[in-house]
């Protein structure tokens, strides 16, 4: 992978330049692991909240075609409860399709339908 960061603050532009990585070499596992390592130790901050981090992390397992960990990181994202520019619970039922756990996948998606916008 490309540029490794040191990060103590998660921060918009490094999770942007492992995707960007991520998307040029296809290595989109090894920028789950970076982003779900960076979601797990670097501090937060209003333009970076931890939530964000891990739906980010559990999208690049998804294109790394691993809903185990996908549905993992949007679960965390959840039990953090800060925001995220996803909704994390939708990608988490896509997750859930992907591991044959379409009831729950369903509920999920039902669940969310009953909610205002």
């Amino acid at each position: 992978m490309g540029t490794l960061f040191d990060v103590g603050v998660l921060s918009r532009e490094a999770f942007d330049a492992i995707e960007f990585d991520a998307a040029l070499t296809g290595d989109h596992r090894a920028a789950a692991q970076q982003m779900t390592m960076l979601a797990d130790t670097g501090t937060q901050t209003p333009a970076m909240p931890r939530a964000e981090a891990y739906t980010r992390a559990g999208e690049q397992w998804l294109l790394a075609d691993d809903p185990a960990e996908a549905a993992n990181g949007f679960m965390r994202a959840l039990e953090d409860g800060g925001l995220a520019d996803v909704d994390p619970r939708a990608q988490l039922a896509r997750a859930l399709f992907m591991m044959d756990r379409a009831g729950e996948a369903e509920a999920l998606i039902q669940r969310l339908a009953a909610e205002p916008p």
